[in-house]
């Protein structure tokens, strides 16, 4: 009887399904809703901004402090805030966050007393779209050269001196994966990445780093 039913055709299935049909619309549409208890889901704050991260297990929506929290070590996911009747795309990097170069990822010891007009502005790649991050790199006195940083950091910088982007290693084992099974070319994969940064307007992304959101 079990092998049976594990050999059931697609139509099988949808028949099965096509009872809960309605049921499985209203819960889809319910994920572009705000939740129920609309606080913070770190804080518990009712007040400010509030934002929900499209790649995050969790539903919980937060405030801009505990979102800038919760992902400092997922600085590629995606963001999206709350404008009162729908949810509008944003980024980590509008939300003030600062991705920290050396240490694991961690605060330089040398780099605390920095203003924030010494961060640099960075273009990362990653399978999930292409990011544009405000840097921080590590100051110690003994520390390696910017792109060895990236390097050691799994980012593969496009260039050697003065590095502007990177690709993470997860991106380019994407690729290789999409080149291999899918003769996918590289231009085809990019312009890829960049509609899953923006699906309506793919073409206005900024690899520069000059206008991305």
């Amino acid at each position: 009887m079990q092998a049976k039913k594990s050999l059931q055709s697609q139509n099988v299935f949808l028949r099965e399904w096509k009872p809960y049909r309605a049921k499985y619309l209203f819960e889809l549409l319910s994920k572009d809703a705000p939740p129920s208890e609309q606080h913070c889901g770190g804080c518990g704050t009712v007040e400010g901004d509030f934002f929900r991260c499209s790649d995050c297990w969790s539903p919980h929506w937060y405030c801009r402090t505990c979102c800038v929290k919760e992902h400092q070590q997922h600085p590629f996911h995606r963001i999206q805030e709350w404008k009162g009747s729908y949810f509008s795309s944003t980024s980590l990097k509008n939300l003030g966050f600062i991705l920290h170069i050396g240490h694991g990822g961690g605060v330089c010891p040398a780099a605390e007393d920095w203003d924030d007009g010494d961060d640099d502005q960075l273009v990362i790649v990653d399978k999930s779209g292409v990011h544009q991050h405000q840097v921080r790199w590590c100051a110690c006195k003994d520390h390696p050269e910017r792109h060895i940083m990236l390097f050691k950091m799994g980012l593969f910088p496009a260039s050697i001196e003065q590095p502007r982007s990177a690709f993470t290693f997860q991106c380019l084992d994407y690729f290789h994966l999409d080149s291999m099974e899918c003769r996918t070319a590289a231009n085809n994969f990019f312009n890829k990445l960049r509609r899953l940064t923006n699906k309506t307007f793919p073409d206005s992304v900024d690899v520069r780093g000059e206008t991305l959101t």
